[in-house]
């Protein structure tokens, strides 16, 4: 997994380059991790679906624009060490 920051600083760590994975990801979210989802974005381009696990707000997102392939991000600095767990428990098979 590589880490990297976004536009406006916050820790965000791709998950894979395969945008036909995105619902594998929201499947172990959900499934694995008993993430809520709370808010979801559909585009031809974009993708972000926000997840609610254990009150921390969690997004799964994919731009194409970026081309960075599918990541997660937090809005919660604070949280980054959790973001790396999140990242590590849904990249595992």
């Amino acid at each position: 997994m590589k880490e990297h920051r976004d536009t406006i600083n916050r820790l965000s760590i791709d998950l894979d380059e395969d945008v036909q994975r995105f619902t594998v990801y929201a499947d172990r979210l959900e499934n694995k991790l008993k993430a809520r989802l709370v808010q979801k974005l559909d585009f031809d381009d974009l993708r972000c679906w926000a997840y609610d696990l254990d009150g921390v707000m969690i997004e799964l997102y994919w731009d194409d624009a970026t081309g960075q392939g599918i990541s997660i991000r937090m809005m919660d600095e604070e949280n980054e060490e959790r973001l790396r767990e999140v990242g590590e428990k849904i990249a595992k098979e």
